[in-house]
């Protein structure tokens, strides 16, 4: 009888255009409407961010030049994208790290971002738990992607 294989989230850096230094200053759309959006919520307040499936940092770079004193942190589990926003002058100061959902830290956020991520998941319950524990107790969780 043959085992059921599960689909496994494979990135393949060298096709992928997260590792393309351009895509640092074309700005998609939905990052200026998820701008518009953090300046009505935290209007004035500096914050502590993490950015769950960052990539690159590419919307990392739009939040410390919209936002310069926010403290910004991103995980990423693709190496390869990690060591491109380290590299990139534009994002001096943010925190990177290689990991995943379950790498991250309990009730130290100000904002959690999880952009195009909880796809990737057969099941969002466990991984959106993770996300809203990763926020503080005053936090906001803010998601997109595409769901079935």
């Amino acid at each position: 009888m043959e085992k059921e294989m599960k689909p496994q989230y494979r990135p393949l850096p060298a096709l992928s255009p997260y590792v393309v230094k351009e895509r640092y200053y074309r700005v998609k759309e939905t990052h200026k409407f998820y701008v518009e959006k953090l300046k009505s919520i935290f209007k004035d307040r500096d914050i502590r961010v993490l950015d769950v499936g960052c990539a690159n940092g590419e919307f990392l770079h739009i939040l410390k030049n919209t936002f310069p004193n926010w403290r910004l942190e991103g995980i990423d589990p693709t190496p390869e994208f990690i060591k491109c926003a380290q590299k990139f002058e534009g994002l001096k100061g943010v925190n990177f790290k290689v990991g995943g959902i379950n790498d991250i830290s309990s009730d130290e956020y100000d904002l959690v971002l999880c952009m195009g991520v909880l796809q990737i998941f057969e099941e969002i319950t466990d991984p959106l738990d993770r996300l809203i524990n990763a926020a503080n107790d005053t936090g906001v969780v803010m998601c997109d992607g595409l769901f079935n």
